[in-house]
This record gives C-alpha cells, structure tokens and sequence, in this order.
C-alpha cells in the first residue's frame, strides 16, 4: 500500500499495488501469496462493508467466511461474503438488535434478541421462529453439549431455553438484583454472569449449581465509581481465562486464571497416579499370562495324544 504525506496529512492510495488475475486457479493464487511480497501486503475492500446509521453488534463465522453486522435504522442484518468481497444478503428486522450469534459454522443458524424482549431465529431463507423471554434481556450465551441458550437481564434469574426439546428450563437463581453480560468458557463450559454489583458468578451447566463466586471490581472502588460490569465479560478460547473490562471501573480490563483449590488439585492427583498403577499392574498380568500350546512326549510318536496347556499355567 502507497502511503503519502501532505502538510502531515497521511493519504493511503489503496488502489496502487498488484492484484492477482482472476482467472488464476485457488492452488496459483496461493503459491503467488508465499512468493511476492506485494501480493501479501495488498488490500482488498469488501463492497458496501458499512451501515446505513450505526452498527450494533458485528460477528465472524466459524469459517471465516461470512461476516454479519447488525445496525439500525432501518433494524436490519447484513451478511458479507469474504471469498466474493460482497454483500450477500440483507434482512430488516421488527425492532433492534441488542446481540446476535452465529450457531452454525456459516450462516445458517442466527439468533438476535432484541430490545422488547424477543429472541428471533433465522435460518438460512431467513426468518424461522421468534419467541419471548420474561424480562429485557442484555445479553445471552449458547451451551453447545446440551443445546441451552442462557438469557442476562433486567432480573436477578438467567433463563434457558433449550433448542432441542424447544421449551423453557429452569432457570438460574443468582444472587443479583440484575445481569448484564454472560460467556460459556470454550474449554471446560463453565458459564458465568456478570451481575450489576460488579461480581462475577460461576455455574456448573451439569448441576446447574453455582461453583464460584468472584468480587473483580472490589480492588477498583473509589468515592466516585460504580461497581458495575456491563461492558464485557470473556473466556479466552485456548487458555480459559477470564477477562472482564469495563469503562466503568476506571477503564481497567481485568485478567483471572481460574484454578482448582489445592485439595481438589492434591485429589486429582492421588487419582491420576492411582489410574497409572493399575494400568501398569494389568500390563505385568498380561505378560505372565501365557496362552494356549501343545506338546508332544518323545514316546508319544506322531500317533501319540498331546496334552493341553490352559492359561496362566507354567508352560514345559
């Protein structure tokens, strides 16, 4: 990219730089992106990659492919399409977004909840179910071993709503007046809420108790901040760990690692070296055992009879 400067005024001129012919097989295209330098620092633009207003919530599919924004006015989502640089489709929507996820790997299985309290599904030709939560929701996580969309919201419960019996659940009692963010940790599924009093609690989705309980912004109280986490709360994919931001506690983003206490780690361990001693002592069985042979005494002849040998006898 050509970068010039006028009376300290930078001007990028993207359109300068090599481009890679379209007629090109995907195989001569990548062989030319390891060779030339150029073509690896070149930029291409997606066609009409913007909102009319503002946008509210921008997603990535698992695949990379398809970028989805959501953003008013009109209410509406927009799906782009990265191999093509293009827009591909735009759905107006009955009222705004306050946040959507991609289910699927592209963008076959959307879920928006919107500001008056409804959760809407889409599915590939578009719009497929819309239902209602009890109070204004803020934000929602999806559990993908048991198929539960958890609700945070204006209220002191999480609600589920599970996808495949397609009915409400029990929900989570916490111990806030309201919950404005909620994640589902990559690794191990542990969700967490982010409540108003700026602590953080941690449920277990299989017995659906609570786990931990964590005060981040305790450290950050002053005569002049609130305690509360409505920016954002977020589980790191490989590691696990938790970071919370908020502007509202000093503009500080804070990092936990989530460890076992050390008498459920002496536990584990007891039991990892006791699962390694009995697979040892099953491997030394299995050698002693000694399979099945036949012998012949030497006044037997040919015609004569053999004997048999059962397992674990000592063989002659």
């Amino acid at each position: 990219m050509q970068v010039s400067s006028v009376n300290d005024v930078k001007i990028y001129n993207l359109s300068c730089g090599k481009s890679l012919p379209e007629w090109l097989s995907d195989r001569k295209k990548r062989a030319l992106q390891k060779k030339d330098v150029d073509i690896q620092r070149r930029i291409e633009l997606i066609q009409d990659f913007d909102m009319p207003t503002v946008s509210t919530a921008i997603k990535v599919s698992k695949d990379g492919q398809y970028i989805l924004a959501a953003g008013t006015y009109k209410p509406r989502v927009r799906c782009y399409d990265t191999y093509q640089l293009s827009l591909k489709f735009e759905r107006c929507l009955d009222s705004d977004v306050v946040t959507f996820d991609i289910l699927s790997d592209d963008y076959s299985k959307l879920v928006f909840l919107h500001c008056n309290c409804y959760v809407e599904f889409h599915s590939q030709h578009g719009h497929y179910y819309k239902t209602r939560i009890p109070k204004f929701g803020r934000d929602f996580s999806y559990h993908y071993p048991s198929c539960d969309l958890y609700f945070a919201g204006a209220s002191s419960e999480v609600y589920r709503l599970n996808l495949e019996q397609g009915k409400f659940l029990n929900s989570l009692q916490t111990d806030a007046a309201e919950n404005n963010v909620c994640d589902i940790n990559p690794v191990h599924y542990l969700f967490a809420t982010g409540t108003a009093e700026g602590k953080v609690e941690c449920w277990d989705p299989r017995t659906r108790g609570r786990v931990g309980l964590l005060d981040c912004a305790l450290s950050s109280v002053t005569e002049d901040t609130e305690t509360t986490l409505e920016d954002r709360l977020k589980f790191e994919e490989k590691s696990g760990t938790l970071n919370v931001s908020d502007a509202t506690v000093g503009s500080k983003q804070l990092t936990f690692k989530l460890k076992k206490t050390e008498q459920q780690q002496k536990q584990q361990e007891a039991e990892w070296q006791h699962h390694q001693e009995r697979k040892k002592l099953r491997r030394a069985a299995g050698h002693l055992q000694s399979k099945p042979a036949r012998g012949w005494g030497g006044s037997m002849g040919r015609g004569g009879r053999g004997c048999s040998m059962g397992r674990g006898r000592r063989p002659f």
